[in-house]
């Protein structure tokens, strides 16, 4: 990722854009496109990771707008992995005996929670499976933090200028 500050910061550093590159063989194997690009900000405050405004320019180009400065990083979003709750009724017989031996039906509803997933493309059978990691953040690994720390080191270094 390359931050470049065009200007003098002063009086602009509680905000702006940046523009970063994601080449196309980044999406092969992960069954994502342009589109499932993210760029976040890490809240210190909260402690966790936002997602901020992305744009798609064009030629594996990105322009993320921010409020502020700080620790950004880059990831594409899996949509396949949300899911829903939904709740069905189903009718569980039971046999009540009676004076006369009969053995009567009745029924009474049981509820049961099952979680349907909700497919945001309509190839979603077509997907490979959906591998998670138990870490809070949107999943990135050692080179995100490396291409976040070096962001961080350009932007103080531009600062000083």
């Amino acid at each position: 990722m390359t931050i470049d500050v065009v200007g003098d910061l002063a009086g602009r550093d509680r905000g702006g854009a940046f523009t970063f590159s994601v080449p196309d063989y980044q999406f092969a194997g992960r069954n994502a496109t342009a589109a499932d690009v993210q760029a976040y900000h890490y809240d210190e405050t909260a402690g966790e990771w936002e997602p901020i405004p992305t744009t798609y320019l064009g030629d594996g180009t990105f322009e993320a707008t921010t409020d502020s400065f700080s620790t950004f990083a880059v990831g594409i979003d899996d949509h396949s992995a949300q899911t829903t709750a939904t709740t069905t009724e189903t009718a569980t017989p039971t046999a009540t005996p009676t004076a006369r031996t009969t053995a009567v039906e009745t029924a009474s509803p049981t509820p049961t929670t099952t979680e349907a997933p909700t497919a945001t493309e309509t190839a979603a059978s077509e997907q490979s499976p959906v591998t998670t990691t138990s870490g809070t953040g949107p999943g990135f690994g050692v080179l995100g933090a490396v291409l976040a720390l070096l962001a961080v080191v350009l932007a103080v270094r531009f600062r000083r200028r």
